[in-house]
């Protein structure tokens, strides 16, 4: 009987990997054929992507807290941010109450970011919760808007290779 629960366990945890390793190798194919949009002004709230953890300016603004070696949270869990090895900020999100460089936010329609951002998306679903983005490949980022009966409920900007997801 161990034999089998754990023979059981061990393909079902491969499975469960594989099916990880899958999502994110089609969301990158994805996301590389998607026609550009110009993201080299988008923003959460002011913080930009290639910004420095620890540049002087960035540290009189917020309040940071590191969780662990590349993630962090800032002015009292308002955004969740991670770095690259070399302190720079590789993707950011928000809480509720943030908004991008196109005043879109949480509880906004759908149709509303398609309006502002353009036609030029991808779409995928993780977990029953689908998600449109936009990619600008010239400057490497992306911006992904989760959305639940075509409200979004999360707002996620990060460069074009990090999936914090995984």
């Amino acid at each position: 009987m161990y034999n089998k629960f754990s023979s059981l366990f061990l393909l079902v945890s491969i499975l469960l990997l594989l099916t990880s390793c899958s999502l994110f190798q089609n969301k990158q194919a994805i996301v590389a054929d998607t026609v550009s949009t110009d993201l080299s002004e988008e923003n959460i709230d002011g913080i930009v992507l290639g910004t420095k953890i620890n540049d002087s300016n960035f540290i009189k603004k917020h309040q940071i807290k590191n969780d662990h070696s590349n993630s962090y949270h800032l002015d009292h869990d308002k955004y969740s941010i991670l770095t690259n090895d070399y302190d720079v900020i590789t993707f950011i999100t928000g809480d509720e109450t943030t908004q991008t460089e196109k005043e879109v936010k949480v509880g906004d329609s759908i149709n509303e970011v398609i309006n502002k951002y353009g036609k030029n998306y991808y779409e995928y679903t993780v977990q029953g919760v689908q998600t449109i983005g936009y990619v600008d490949h010239a400057y490497k980022s992306k911006i992904d808007f989760w959305y639940v009966d075509e409200k979004v409920i999360t707002i996620d900007l990060s460069n074009e290779a990090v999936n914090p997801y995984q």
